[in-house]
């Protein structure tokens, strides 16, 4: 008996308790996406081994809509204070490291399970939480992200558990040290590459924030002198429940604005959430060698007096 439950932007509709319907036959499992290796299908998570915990399934979502409804075996990663991976003492940054121990600790995470993250919010928690934990040196090829997360689970399986979801803390090992591998950056690394021109800066904001038609809070506006914008949304198929474009979608998108294949890319953003997806998109999808993200983006470096900007208005 499996209860099939939706959720959309933390609002629910359940339905009634009802079996599940004859299974078809899935594709191979050994399948992942279309593209890239560190994203999965619905099926292919399906037929992982996520019962034993050696395939971890991470809820991004608020712990509220997790309750009522989540993929079976699922853990509330939200539920640990943790959905964007900000430090939790207020500010821009990322989590630190000892804090980020503390939350691996805590979930018993340990670098031998591969880890799925998944939301219901287009993939920008769960290719956020996939960057952070790569930046502190979760092994990559563990790291996974739900192409079209719960939209196009519950497309596609439509099996369902509610409640506190699978608490593995008593039955795991603590996990080992992580130190981070420079994959964030800070303002200095964004001034160094401004003064050299050794980087190609990608702005994932909306077209109003980087021309400068929005400030969104910030003292000024505009954007890094000499960015790109690319807004995050233009990785989205929104067609098909908030999957990941197909590669040659994004191709013809991305092959005018990057003029400079092997120059390293910098995304950045409001507060490095957005950044984090287009990030993704750029090295995962398309195939980008050298892809970091300015992690505290336009809340620090629009509220500085000491950084240049461009803006378009």
């Amino acid at each position: 008996m499996v209860r099939v439950m939706f959720r959309t932007s933390g609002a629910l509709m359940r339905a009634q308790w009802k079996p599940m319907a004859a299974k078809s036959a899935l594709r191979n499992a050994s399948k992942t996406a279309r593209w890239s290796s560190s994203v999965v299908t619905p099926e292919w998570l399906r037929e992982s081994d996520v019962k034993s915990g050696k395939v971890r399934v991470l809820d991004c979502d608020h712990p509220i809509a997790f309750q009522r409804a989540h993929i079976p075996h699922a853990t509330s990663f939200a539920g640990f204070k943790a959905t964007t991976l900000k430090d939790p003492r207020g500010g821009s940054g990322v989590i630190s490291q000892s804090d980020f121990q503390q939350l691996v600790d805590i979930m018993a995470i340990d670098g031998d399970s591969t880890l799925v993250f998944y939301d219901d919010e287009l993939g920008m928690g769960a290719t956020r939480a996939w960057w952070v934990f790569l930046h502190y040196g979760y092994p990559k090829d563990k790291l996974k992200v739900l192409d079209g997360g719960w939209k196009q689970w519950m497309t596609d399986i439509k099996e369902v558990e509610d409640g506190p979801g699978v608490d593995y803390s008593s039955s795991h090992s603590s996990a080992r040290p992580l130190s981070p591998t420079g994959q964030l950056l800070g303002l200095d690394d964004v001034q160094t590459a401004l003064l050299t021109d050794s980087s190609q800066f990608v702005d994932a904001r909306s077209h109003a924030e980087y021309i400068g038609a929005q400030a969104n809070g910030n003292r000024r506006v505009g954007h890094v002198p000499g960015a790109v914008h690319l807004e995050w949304k233009e990785g989205v198929d929104f067609h098909h429940n908030g999957r990941f474009k197909s590669k040659s979608e994004l191709e013809k998108q991305v092959q005018h604005l990057i003029k400079d294949p092997s120059k390293p890319l910098i995304t950045y953003c409001q507060r490095g959430i957005r950044a984090a997806h287009s990030a993704f998109v750029l090295q995962e999808i398309l195939g980008y060698k050298d892809v970091k993200i300015y992690e505290d983006s336009m809340a620090q470096y629009l509220n500085r007096e000491d950084t240049a900007i461009e803006h378009l208005e």
